[in-house]
């Protein structure tokens, strides 16, 4: 896990060196409802600005970058 200080930006990265996730393990976990928290935390970040970004492949392990603005509002404004 890494928190980074961006200036505008926060970053928080979750890295692991496991199996990774197959597409197919994807498919099958949006078909079942089972991305409940994945959606949360994305539309989350995008209602204030940020994004979330996820690295995997089989064998190579996972990576989640999550990214948020340190002033969502002065992102956000018009």
């Amino acid at each position: 896990m890494l928190l980074e200080d961006l200036g505008d930006d926060v970053v928080v990265t979750v890295r692991d060196d496991g199996l990774g996730i197959t597409d197919e393990r994807l498919r099958d976990a949006e078909r079942e409802g089972r991305m409940g928290v994945r959606r949360s935390i994305v539309g989350r970040l995008a209602d204030i600005g940020g994004e979330a970004r996820l690295e995997t492949a089989p064998g190579e392990g996972t990576e989640w970058e999550l990214r948020a603005p340190r002033d969502p509002e002065v992102r956000s404004a018009p």
